[in-house]
């Protein structure tokens, strides 16, 4: 009787933690578009005219829903067009800037910045594919704190790598997207909307790993002293 209770508690632990794990995925998919190539989003580069240059790219984007993201993923490449700058990723550290921005009033473009966050190396995984002679790479990380969506909110996201000018990373465009992109750079002196849709990016509602073991763990502990208490022997009997 003891073991069918034992396997009992962890039966019903899973059952309510499986919520947790079944809530994660992905609230926003504007996934892959190689073939269209994309823009600079870096905060030090040569230009293809052997100039200091500079440029971030930032897509707007409707929350479909209440949602706490911990995770984006992104796709890129590198290089410029005739060239300039590395086909290929850095040899040593790389650091990628996430940033949310508010929309401001009047044009709606970004404006606050609601979030921000700076990885060092995030994960980057060649997808086999390519636009020209520039291979395809995908991108993903877990933010350092989450950031809160609330539903049919518009917001704008901007990843960028930083203070690199050995390479010019780029993101590629979402051309079927409903939302506009914008692009900022040195010969700007304003955000500026760029005439094709979106750029590609996954933004990813997650339980945080610790917090999910945490909470089976205590599931399980409460639950197996329950069944402990049951089947303690009472006082006096044989």
């Amino acid at each position: 009787m003891l073991h069918a209770n034992k396997v009992l508690v962890y039966v019903v632990a899973l059952v309510l933690a499986s919520p947790l794990i079944t809530h994660a995925g992905i609230i926003v998919d504007q996934p892959p578009f190689v073939g269209a190539g994309g823009p600079a989003s870096d905060t030090a580069f040569i230009n293809d005219y052997g100039e200091d240059s500079w440029e971030i790219s930032a897509d707007e984007f409707i929350a479909p829903m209440n949602a706490t993201i911990h995770r984006v993923v992104w796709w890129g490449f590198y290089g410029g067009n005739n060239p300039a700058g590395s086909f290929y990723p850095p040899t040593g550290n790389e650091w990628m800037r996430i940033r949310f921005y508010a929309p401001r009033a009047g044009d709606g473009l970004p404006g606050n910045i609601s979030y921000e966050s700076t990885i060092l190396n995030p994960s980057r995984t060649p997808t086999g594919a390519s636009y020209g002679p520039h291979p395809a790479y995908r991108f993903e990380a877990d933010l350092t704190t989450s950031f809160s969506l609330a539903v049919s909110t518009h917001y704008w996201l901007e990843v960028t790598q930083v203070n690199d000018i050995k390479s010019v990373f780029r993101r590629f465009y979402f051309p079927d997207s409903s939302t506009p992109l914008a692009v900022l750079n040195n010969w700007l002196s304003d955000w500026d909307r760029a005439s094709l849709g979106g750029l590609c990016f996954q933004l990813w509602d997650m339980p945080e790993p610790s917090t999910l073991w945490f909470l089976i763990i205590t599931f399980i502990a409460s639950l197996w002293k329950g069944v402990r208490m049951t089947n303690r022997p009472l006082a006096g009997s044989a």
